[in-house]
């Protein structure tokens, strides 16, 4: 384990910081994960369902990413560094340390990247009204349901 942290400490050295630390963790609702256990069993009693599962998506989303799919094909990875951890409920997470190509310097270039930042990484649920599509109501409720914390206790829940 050691020689792996020092290999991120070398390309770090040699190619400048990380653009993006990215985290992906293992939803328990997915469907491929709530259609597989047994009468009684949550996600967190299959394990061996839960790991496929969040590998075939961790490869699904690497390749979207080295492709260019989030950020635009002009932006190659230069360097990935991942590392998998178990959370103490017993699921899987991903973090992902990359840095892209063509991305403005953070010393030299701070409103042009800036920009990049605003333009690319998003942290507001989008607004929704009687007027919306179907589908911009569809992501709302994805985001609330996926990505905005709930602290409470049970399934799923925070153990704090």
């Amino acid at each position: 384990m050691p020689s792996l942290a020092r290999n991120a400490l070398c390309l770090v050295s040699e190619y400048g910081r990380p653009t993006l630390f990215i985290t992906l963790a293992c939803n328990p609702y997915w469907p491929e994960i709530k259609s597989m256990p047994i009468e009684g069993q949550t996600a967190y009693d299959r394990a061996d369902v839960t790991c496929k599962v969040f590998h075939a998506n961790v490869d699904i989303f690497m390749h979207n990413l080295r492709l260019g799919k989030y950020f635009g094909p002009d932006h190659k990875i230069i360097y990935e560094i991942r590392v998998i951890e178990y959370q103490q409920r017993g699921l899987p997470h991903m973090h992902i340390v990359v840095q892209l190509s063509n991305i403005p310097h953070y010393n030299t270039e701070r409103s042009r990247l800036t920009c990049w930042i605003d333009q690319n990484i998003n942290a507001t649920l989008p607004p929704i009204s009687e007027s919306s599509s179907d589908r911009m109501k569809n992501i709302h409720l994805l985001i609330k349901t996926h990505m905005v914390h709930k602290c409470s206790k049970g399934e799923g829940g925070c153990l704090n």
